[in-house]
């Protein structure tokens, strides 16, 4: 075996360049506003950026490229000639550079910007050159770049020369560069579509095309449909994003021609440091943005093809009359005769105590006339080391096969009990039993550690006395230095809890309470239970316990049947209005949170034994077996 060695410097460097420029369309690049002089002797060095100055700068990244590693790499595989005048100086400085290394430097004639000119790419890589014949199918990824850039800044004019030209007018009408580019039945009868969440910190500006049947679309399938999708003025491809997009259209059997979607997001909420390329991209609340979008493209589509349904029930009912009287023409059929009708198979059919009566892909028209109710979002904190550690151990000790049955809705609500037991029906006929408590207990401390920082609140309207509040608990406990505590740790309670106090005529008064999930409001009756529980988090000099936060506040939002009376929820402050009975709390708001956001644990096989909350009390085909119907 040989020795390990260290590998020389340019090989590090020719390695990496090969998975940053991978094909002649990643060494696109945009002329700029010139390169000061003093930087050229290093300006294709790797790891030299102006971008960059400190590791905590990435979360305030907006530009396209950070981490010096393109031109470094561009240099490593071409030859590369730069040409670049600083708006302040008379001249330009045209340099030349190989592996990195500046060759060649001399003033020369220039206009403001830079122009960065590859020649022999691949030159010294062989192989890699070889992989890159078909000169027609390069060239048309080149022009997809430029494309794709004309289309979100149409205030820019972009020229792009390779036989057939591309061009583009700069005067800001996009729909006019989707038209010139791609071709006016791509641009014809867009549907504009305008999103944004505070909460969520992001903002969508998106155009379709007009949506067409999929059966029109499958007839010809030689038409190019085109995604388009940026975050921040970066061209991403994400396959999540259009896989979501893509189910949107085929459930209302539409499809679309061109979809542009420009995301912007607020910097510290996204990470660009992913990917060598940047084409992907992590963002907080990446679920939660998808399903607005989804829902937002629901609409869109049912209101843009409401005036086609009418042309088309008009065409469907012209060829059913005509293939009525077609019908009538024709000699009558003859009718079978009874020794014929008894020599007919009939259909195989389902026993019946396995017979599914309850089929998960259906639900109830109420899950989609849910009011959606706006928490008042407080400032984003940035997570801490702590938090990471506790998110790390929910993510890698997942159940992905009780995921995937709660994410593809496999479970049917059959009712519930009461507030901490509800009843649901499986895929697989069986009858089980969901401890309730567990299950939201787990929901909101997942919520809580991935939500850490960026929780929304409740404003008390008639604040409540904390001394009287704290007089009702259970727990043993001094009043007064519970109040000072509060006092002292005001700012903490209020940045990372969303629990604010209001100071009146040196009375305690509670004015805000968290809110983990829109629209639900916990059991006002268990306040005073939550102040003393958080008495019990360990407070430091550096900090607090998260975790042990994490479990209060999500004790504080699980149903207690103690403050069910009669199905209803006993509530002080009205947010759950909507709802009559805490069935419907169950039904309509935390069982389909819990499809989508709780990750249940390794512990929590779907077995039917403990310690998981899923437990198995009865089958189909065992009930038949004593009753004989289901």
């Amino acid at each position: 075996m040989a020795l390990i060695q260290r590998l020389p410097q340019e090989v590090v460097n020719r390695i990496a360049a090969g998975e940053v420029i991978v094909r002649p369309a990643n060494a696109v690049k945009d002329d700029g506003c010139g390169i000061p002089y003093d930087s050229l002797p290093i300006l294709c060095e790797r790891f030299t950026t102006s971008k960059l100055q400190k590791f905590e700068d990435l979360r305030a990244m907006e530009t396209f490229g950070f981490r010096g590693e393109a031109l470094s790499s561009l240099s490593q595989v071409s030859k590369v000639f730069v040409r670049t005048k600083i708006q302040s100086e008379p001249l330009g400085v045209s340099a030349s550079y190989i592996d990195g290394k500046l060759q060649e430097q001399s003033q020369c004639a220039a206009l403001d910007g830079t122009i960065i000119d590859a020649r022999q790419l691949f030159y010294n890589n062989s192989t890699r050159l070889l992989a890159f014949k078909n000169v027609a199918e390069e060239t048309s990824k080149v022009v997809e770049v430029v494309q794709r850039f004309a289309i979100l800044h149409p205030s820019v004019r972009f020229n792009l020369n390779h036989g057939k030209s591309l061009s583009t007018k700069g005067n800001g009408d996009r729909k006019a560069v989707i038209a010139t580019l791609l071709g006016p039945e791509y641009a014809k009868d867009m549907v504009p579509l305008e999103l944004s969440s505070a909460k969520l910190h992001y903002k969508l500006d998106a155009l379709a095309s007009n949506p067409i049947s999929l059966v029109t679309a499958q007839s010809n399938p030689g038409k190019k449909k085109y995604f388009v999708l940026y975050v921040n003025n970066r061209i991403v491809h994400s396959d999540y994003f259009k896989r979501a997009i893509d189910t949107v259209f085929a459930d209302a059997n539409m499809a679309y021609l061109f979809l542009y979607m420009d995301l912007q997001i607020e910097p510290f909420c996204i990470d660009v440091n992913v990917h060598s390329s940047k084409e992907r991209v992590e963002f907080l609340n990446g679920d939660a943005i998808i399903d607005e979008v989804k829902e937002a493209l629901r609409t869109r589509i049912l209101r843009s093809t409401a005036t086609q349904d009418t042309s088309n029930n008009l065409s469907q009912t012209v060829i059913r009359n005509f293939t009525v009287s077609l019908v009538e023409k024709g000699p009558p059929s003859p009718s079978p005769s009874a020794s014929e009708t008894s020599l007919v198979a009939s259909p195989l059919t389902t026993r019946p105590e396995n017979h599914l009566r309850t089929d998960y892909r259906q639900q109830r028209l109420d899950h989609f006339r849910l009011e959606q109710l706006e928490s008042q979002p407080t400032q984003l904190i940035e997570a801490t080391d702590h938090v990471s550690r506790l998110q790390d151990p929910i993510i890698f000790q997942e159940d992905d096969a009780l995921s995937n049955r709660l994410a593809e809705q496999q479970l049917v609500l059959v009712g519930a009990i009461d507030c901490e037991h509800v009843l649901m029906h499986d895929a697989a006929n069986r009858l089980v039993l969901l401890d309730f408590v567990t299950l939201t207990q787990e929901l909101f401390y997942d919520i809580y550690i991935f939500g850490f920082g960026h929780l929304g609140s409740y404003e008390i309207q008639s604040p409540l006395d904390v001394r009287r509040l704290l007089s009702a608990s259970s727990n043993d406990i001094d009043i007064d230095e519970t109040i000072e505590f509060f006092k002292a740790h005001e700012c903490i309670m209020r940045r990372y809890f969303s629990v604010e106090f209001l100071v009146e005529e040196e009375n305690l008064l509670l004015s805000k309470i968290p809110s983990l999930l829109d629209g639900y409001c916990p059991q006002l009756e268990r306040i005073p239970e939550f102040l003393s529980d958080l008495l019990s988090i360990q407070f430091t000099e550096d900090g607090f316990d998260i975790g042990d936060a994490a479990r209060s506040t999500a004790k504080f939002f699980t149903l207690k049947k103690e403050f069910c009376e009669d199905g209803k929820i006993n509530t002080l402050l009205g947010a759950a209005a909507q709802f009559e009975s805490f069935a419907d709390v169950i039904r309509l708001l935390l069982l389909p949170r819990m499809k989508k956001q709780l990750i249940p644990p390794s512990h929590w096989a779907y077995d039917g034994a403990a310690p998981s909350p899923f437990r198995w009390v009865t089958s189909n085909s065992d009930i038949y077996k004593v009753f004989e119907r289901c």
